[in-house]
């Protein structure tokens, strides 16, 4: 009956909350275009050089077959960042000249290398794949030497030690970094802006977002300003970038890529959540750089096994499934993923199976469930803003915010305000459960049948009048405080018989004057006697105590322990089972759908790029690609050509677990249709 009643509510609710989501998202679509739409958008320099549209994996062809220098590649796209950057703001920290000295270094050793027989272009080809092609990342990734801020201003002018892993691999793959890119601060949320760099604008609009984190990576790409790139890919950072600039992006398959350098203050090596992975303007380079980047694990994967679309089973989802949490998908957005359908059917003859996965309207939910599962939140936002070093002090970066002298972006600051607001109710309820465990442990001491006890004290008996009476009341007194507040002041009922017990304390026998005045003459001929205030205690009342000293005690031992090996909050949380997990039931609910030759066509966001400042208005719209860093499938964002707006459109097609090469092979497919990467600028 039970069941039937919370269908007919939730029947009722539910429509009516999309009904307010879709009135929310109308609003917020008319304020931001009064706000920002009627400004004008600035235009990119034209691309003169044709070396800046060519793949990495062309390039790197042409280096070694000594078609053109390495030197005259890093060249060229040094001075088209210096072109566009004013523009985009893209850039973080420049290594030109690192760069081109090193450009050199590569001419001269293949030149010497050739001539004299002691490097063959096969085992260039071979060991470095990527010899002399300059590439980028994003701020927080690691390279040492140059800044790794994370965007943080108290962290300005910090400069990391050593390469990140994937850093070191590219190196070793004979790639050359030309620059770090700019991000969101400390990477977390998906506007690109922070208080060191300022903020980064979108290549085909800049009066709009190109995503975050990895906003200036995808920015600085999609202008042509580097042939690839590195991001890392928590909750979309990869795929939202890759999507509003028109760019590929792969979120590999959770686990294959190591993190270690990969965030400000996470050092692991690998996690189940987070994936670093290649940004590319075309499909091709997106193979070559996780080869690369899975290093000894890339025997996982099957990135050279030829893939026929025909023989794939594909599913397609336009939705997650009426979310209230997240706006509906645009129809432009729709009518694009339809396309990809109706592309898939005519070429290649496939079944095209429409499904609706249940959960998926639970995103933003089953994300968070997992970040606090595998602990990759860290230290609490007010403290992370601090460098971890102490707190920040939340009204007060909020006033600074409001007089335009800020230390940190909004999202950053509202997200601290909530997360000290959690801290301070979890401990408030946290402290509550512990006075109530030591009064009901007090009560249940007193209450205690101990047998040896009547025999040797029948006046300190259980069942004595007495005692059972000061046992009913501070039963009384455990319980109207459950019911109560623990910031409310004490009762008026509590007050009189606290009054009472003291009074009945005082007119015990042992408090008799006589016995204070015996103990004071008996500590006038012994001054080293200390006051007998209480008379011999029973040994059930000895034993008593003695076992409660020793609770305490070991209480206090485990508490302090657990201070050492904590993080610098440490609160309760539920505990649940593995295996009733949200989103273990929805992976595996996933990975049966698709198996090995299955892959799933979802939309990448409800809307194409939003305007500046848009994402704090619909703030769980990321959950679209966060699902996925929960579930652990790989990932790759397509690009598919340009709306009628001027802005981007695509698609994520997701594959089961290490199929990878399966996405990478729809994403060249895809992009022979449809054309992938469009230049925003003109080409001369």
């Amino acid at each position: 009956m039970l069941v039937e009643v919370a269908r007919v509510v939730a029947w009722c609710v539910w429509p009516a909350l999309r009904v307010v989501r879709d009135t929310w998202d109308l609003w917020v679509s008319v304020v931001m275009w009064v706000v920002a739409g009627w400004r004008r958008k600035s235009v990119l320099p034209p691309v003169f050089n044709p070396t800046l549209l060519l793949p990495a994996s062309s390039l790197a062809h042409d280096i070694r077959e000594r078609k053109m220098s390495s030197v005259e590649v890093v060249r060229a796209y040094v001075t088209r960042i210096s072109n566009v950057n004013p523009i985009l703001n893209a850039l973080a920290q420049e290594s030109f000249q690192a760069a081109l000295l090193q450009a050199k270094v590569v001419d001269e050793r293949l030149d010497q290398g050739y001539k004299s027989g002691s490097l063959t272009k096969e085992w260039v080809k071979e060991n470095k794949p990527l010899l002399g092609v300059p590439f980028t990342v994003k701020e927080t990734i690691a390279v040492a030497g140059l800044p790794h801020t994370g965007g943080l201003k108290a962290r300005k002018g910090r400069t990391a030690a050593r390469d990140a892993r994937v850093v070191t691999k590219m190196k070793k793959a004979g790639a050359i970094l030309l620059c770090t890119t700019n991000v969101s601060e400390l990477g977390m949320w998906w506007e690109s802006d922070n208080p060191v760099y300022g903020r980064t604008n979108n290549p085909y609009d800049t009066r709009r977002t190109p995503g975050g984190s990895s906003g200036g990576e995808a920015a600085l790409l999609c202008a042509c300003g580097s042939p690839v790139g590195l991001g890392t890919d928590t909750g979309g950072s990869i795929r939202l970038p890759a999507f509003f600039c028109g760019l590929f992006g792969h979120k590999p398959t959770a686990g294959l890529v190591s993190t270690r350098g990969c965030n400000i203050h996470d050092n692991r090596e690998y996690s189940q959540v987070q994936s670093p992975g290649p940004l590319a303007r075309h499909a091709s380079d997106l193979a070559l750089i996780l080869a690369i980047l899975a290093g000894d694990h890339v025997s996982k994967l099957n990135l050279g096994k030829p893939v026929n679309p025909g023989g794939m089973k594909i599913y397609t989802l336009e939705g997650d499934g009426d979310g209230v949490l997240t706006g509906r998908v645009d129809r432009v957005l729709v009518q694009a993923q339809r396309a990809v359908t109706r592309h898939f059917q005519r070429t290649y003859d496939c079944i095209i199976h429409k499904v609706n996965i249940p959960g998926l309207n639970r995103s933003y939910q089953v994300w968070k469930e997992k970040l606090e599962e595998e602990g990759e939140e860290g230290a609490p936002m007010f403290q992370q803003l601090a460098d971890n070093k102490g707190e920040i002090n939340v009204w007060t970066e909020v006033t600074r915010a409001l007089m335009g002298r800020r230390h940190h972006t909004l999202p950053s600051l509202v997200q601290a305000f909530l997360g000290k607001l959690v801290v301070e109710v979890r401990f408030l309820r946290y402290q509550r459960k512990v006075l109530m465990g030591r009064e009901e442990a007090v009560w249940r001491d007193m209450s205690g049948d101990d047998t040896t006890s009547e025999a040797e004290d029948s006046s300190s008996s259980p069942s004595s009048p007495g005692v059972q009476k000061e046992i009913e009341w501070k039963k009384d007194v455990v319980e109207r405080r459950k019911s109560t507040s623990l910031l409310s002041p004490p009762s008026t009922w509590e007050v009189t018989n606290r009054k009472d017990s003291r009074e009945r304390r005082n007119s015990w026998e042992w408090k008799d004057s006589w016995e204070r005045r015996d103990s004071k003459e008996r500590r006038r001929s012994n001054p080293f006697l200390l006051p007998q205030l209480h008379p011999p205690m029973a040994p059930s009342e000895v034993r008593r105590r003695k076992d409660s000293r020793e609770r305490k005690d070991s209480r206090e031992r485990k508490d302090s322990q657990e201070r050492k090996n904590s993080v610098p909050i440490v609160l309760p949380q539920a505990h649940r089972p593995r295996g009733e997990t949200q989103w273990k039931a929805l992976q595996m609910k996933i990975q049966r759908l698709l198996g090995e030759s299955g892959v799933l066509i979802y939309p990448s966001h409800p809307t194409m790029a939003p305007y500046h400042s848009e994402s704090f208005l619909r703030p769980l719209n990321f959950s679209y690609t966060a699902v996925f860093n929960a579930l652990g499938f790989p990932v790759t964002q397509v690009p598919l050509g340009l709306a009628p707006n001027g802005l981007p459109l695509g698609v994520q097609v997701v594959g089961g677990m290490y199929q990878d090469h399966l996405t990478i092979a729809l994403a060249q497919d895809l992009e022979k249709a449809f054309g992938g990467w469009v230049c925003p600028s003109k080409i001369l």
